[in-house]
């Protein structure tokens, strides 16, 4: 109030040009709580005046008292106290105006205009199977935009055909095409599944835990090379309802990007409950956010401890509860840093522009060069199928495909590394990370529509979150975090002579160290074998091979398969051998090469490694 009369004696307005330097001048040497409190009151009084249809000149407004805060370098404490200002705490929606995506929604919205229906969708489109109305009177207003992904479908004709049949030519995989320059994303950053998430106990009821930990007091699973949080998820979520005993769950990955990521989903669902499950799938699978969703994230970010400045360790917060669950970072200084946390604050603060993400992530999910590899995808797929895909490929969003996507304008700064940019390979897809057959049948028990099948993945892994959040509320569960070496874990669990009781597991996953691109079989089994749990005998290392190769036999009775079902296909009116060469050649072997039993290859496989003398 004492500068407001010298304001507005000269009539000075933002948008003046000498507002800024005598509002500096002003407030020079005042104390940072006063010069906050004065820079709130201006703002709070000029705000009401600027038009709500006028988003231009509302950001011009505050980007002048962030150019005032900046020179009296208060820009942190202002961007702060902005945040916690202007901030909804709660609001981590992805639906219209902010609501939670609870439900199929209405698909009568435009994204031009940035609006749509906030009711539920409960009419399926009975052509396109792809979206819901909420009545009749939505489904008319809507049908000169819908039609266009609907009965005007390219990618959902009959006719369709994929690039290289179109244009006569070989496909990119058979030419001498050179994609050693094309962008590639970072490999070895597995920030989605690869494989479905699978349940690492498989417990059925009180009697299956019983009989193998109810005497041990305890269950204790590792995860030493976790990748996203799929297979932590889905286990939890599996605990049979009877189940009464403390779980622990040691999680790592020695990709600190990956940590930071699993780190903050996790912060999410352990800090916010049901409120962040759309925010938690956001940062999760989708390329934009809200500003909401963003503005949210960072307030939670600042609220729990985890972007303090780096050089002060001790300031960072490593614990958190839910219920009777405890989250925990167990994270190793790297010269002086925790780098999962130099990794989420420089996410959170990586003012990245929506043209540059856009750009990033276009060069490597849409290249030019990438189309017979994407076409090579659709061509699998059901014709709506091809239509859900494509979209979810070329906007990057996991919603319903009759959600409002417009208000999503944020670039996901946690899946963009802050000096390499888009972290996915195009030939990742969040499909591949959930059991299809729980994610068809949940959409049917809910009468989503069909053929949304990324649309449903959201739904399904919404419920998933959800279920997992009340897991917390309900069981003794703790979760530790870790970002290191594989190997170097081993250690710090099974200290060599140091004389300290190992820490023994009753589940090992080891994903696919034992892969020869990675740790290989031998070694693998030499590392965990010895902290699997002897007081329980059932306790189990799992791996999964993702690189072995199959033998030249098996590639025979490949042939041998795809020549009966070719047959079974087309009756006797076709070569077989012509076809199956031409299959081959035109990526359509997929669901014949699903046909064949790969069990005595792999056998082979597993001799050849020396699995049952090491074992």
């Amino acid at each position: 109030q004492d500068m407001s009369d010298p304001l507005s004696a000269l009539q000075l307005t933002p948008e003046s040009a000498g507002y800024a330097d005598k509002l500096v001048q002003l407030l020079r040497n005042l104390p940072v709580d006063a010069q906050l409190e004065a820079l709130g009151h201006q703002l709070s009084r000029f705000q009401a005046g600027v038009d709500e249809e006028s988003p231009e000149r509302l950001q011009n407004l505050l980007n002048v008292f962030e150019r005032v805060a900046l020179r009296l370098g208060i820009e942190d404490e202002y961007g702060e106290w902005f945040v916690r200002t202007f901030t909804n705490t709660n609001d981590f929606g992805s639906g219209v105006d902010g609501a939670a995506l609870k439900k199929c929604p209405c698909a009568n919205c435009d994204e031009e205009e940035g609006s749509g229906c906030s009711e539920e969708g409960t009419y399926r489109c009975s052509i396109c199977g792809l979206v819901k109305y909420c009545g009749s009177t939505c489904q008319k207003m809507h049908w000169v935009l819908h039609k266009k992904n609907c009965k005007e479908s390219g990618l959902a004709a009959k006719t369709w055909r994929p690039s290289w049949v179109q244009e006569n030519r070989p496909a990119a995989w058979q030419g001498p095409v050179d994609t050693s320059t094309l962008p590639k994303a970072i490999e070895g950053r597995y920030v989605w599944g690869t494989y479905p998430a699978v349940d690492l106990l498989r417990w059925r009821s009180a009697s299956d835990f019983e009989a193998e930990v109810k005497e041990l007091g305890k269950t204790r699973i590792c995860l030493p090379a976790s990748g996203d949080l799929r297979h932590l998820i889905k286990t939890i979520n599996n605990l049979p309802e009877d189940y009464n005993l403390p779980l622990e769950i040691h999680v790592n990955d020695r990709e600190p990007f990956v940590v930071a990521r699993n780190w903050l989903i996790l912060l999410l669902l352990f800090c916010k409950g049901d409120d962040a499950l759309d925010s938690a799938i956001a940062v999760w699978y989708s390329s934009r956010l809200t500003l909401q969703q963003i503005s949210a994230i960072q307030l939670l970010l600042l609220d729990e401890d985890v972007s303090a400045d780096t050089t002060q360790t001790d300031k960072v917060k490593s614990k958190w509860t839910a219920g009777q669950s405890t989250l925990e970072t167990h994270f190793v200084e790297n010269n002086g840093d925790i780098e999962p946390l130099v990794y989420l604050s420089g996410m959170a603060v990586n003012e990245v522009t929506p043209e540059e993400a856009e750009k990033t992530r276009n060069n490597i999910m849409l290249h030019p060069k990438r189309k017979d590899y994407l076409h090579k995808f659709l061509l699998h797929l059901q014709p709506y199928h091809r239509e859900a895909a494509n979209r979810f490929r070329q906007e990057g969003m996991l919603l319903p495909f009759g959600a409002l996507h417009a208000q999503h304008t944020a670039p996901n700064r946690f899946i963009l590394h802050p000096a390499f940019g888009w972290m996915v390979p195009d030939s990742a897809d969040p499909l591949q990370g959930w059991p299809l057959e729980e994610v068809f049948s949940f959409a049917e028990s809910q009468k989503l529509p069909a053929n949304d099948i990324y649309g449903n993945l959201f739904l399904y892994v919404r419920d998933q979150l959800e279920k997992f959040v009340s897991k917390l509320q309900q069981h003794s569960i703790s979760i530790s975090l870790y970002c290191e070496d594989a190997q170097d874990l081993v250690q710090r669990f099974y200290p060599p002579r140091s004389g300290n009781r190992p820490l023994w597991f009753d589940r090992i996953d080891a994903s696919s160290l034992a892969d020869n691109g990675s740790l290989g079989l031998k070694k693998t089994l030499e590392l965990f074998s010895p902290l699997l749990s002897p007081a329980n005998p059932t306790s189990t290392l799992i791996t999964m091979f993702e690189t072995w190769s199959d033998s030249e036999k098996s590639k025979n009775e490949l042939a041998d398969v795809a020549e009966l079902e070719i047959k079974r296909r087309s009756g006797s009116g076709i070569d077989p051998r012509q076809a199956f060469n031409e299959m081959q050649q035109d990526g359509r072997m997929t669901p014949i090469v699903k046909l064949f039993d790969h069990y005595e290859a792999f056998c082979e496989y597993l001799e050849k490694e020396g699995a049952p003398e090491t074992c």
